[in-house]
């Protein structure tokens, strides 16, 4: 749980063999519960056999997993709650560098949204810091920002690919799903 990379192999090992990230996204993100225990939410095209990853690691899943059908239909002008735990970076000299202020973190929310079918009408922004692991034989570290709020659907196409793709860079490291609900 404390390395998103490790994470990401474990989750996919619930996922046909041979399946290729660019034949299917996993988005997934790790939430921290009332009672302090994480609950793993997992976003994916095609369905997760998630006996095939307790076979691998039996004692992995706290109770068995929920897996349902999502799809959601959207119109112009709905407003939805949101939430989205992201990598805010930008891309500055060839290098991805972390946004750190409050103000640029807004900003590439906004960003996001235009590029995504959406605007943001509030959020309540968590910095919630650096986190650095091992990825391989290479240190990684991302900039973890949740944000949760309600925003407007300006575009369906664009916003029902964001749903399906993530938003943002690191979706497979945990970061980059947006969840929606009705407000």
């Amino acid at each position: 749980v404390a390395n998103p990379w490790e994470m990401h192999r474990t989750l996919w090992s619930a996922f046909p063999d041979g399946l290729k990230e660019s034949d299917e996204r996993i988005l997934w993100r790790l939430d921290t519960q009332r009672d302090g225990h994480g609950e793993v939410l997992v976003h994916s095209l095609g369905a997760p056999d998630w006996l095939k990853l307790l076979a691998k690691f039996p004692d992995y899943l706290r109770e068995p997993a929920d897996t349902k059908p999502y799809a959601p239909a959207f119109a112009v002008s709905q407003l939805l709650r949101f939430r989205l735990r992201a990598n805010v970076s930008v891309k500055r000299d060839g290098k991805r560098r972390a946004v750190t202020d409050a103000e640029g973190q807004m900003k590439w929310l906004a960003r996001m949204g235009e590029r995504n079918g959406f605007t943001v009408q509030s959020v309540d922004l968590v910095d919630e810091g650096t986190r650095s692991f091992r990825k391989g034989e290479h240190q990684a570290q991302l900039s973890v920002v949740r944000f949760d709020g309600e925003l407007v659907v300006q575009d369906v196409a664009p916003f029902e690919r964001a749903l399906r793709e993530g938003i943002g860079h690191s979706k497979g490291l945990g970061l980059g799903l947006l969840s929606i609900a009705p407000s």
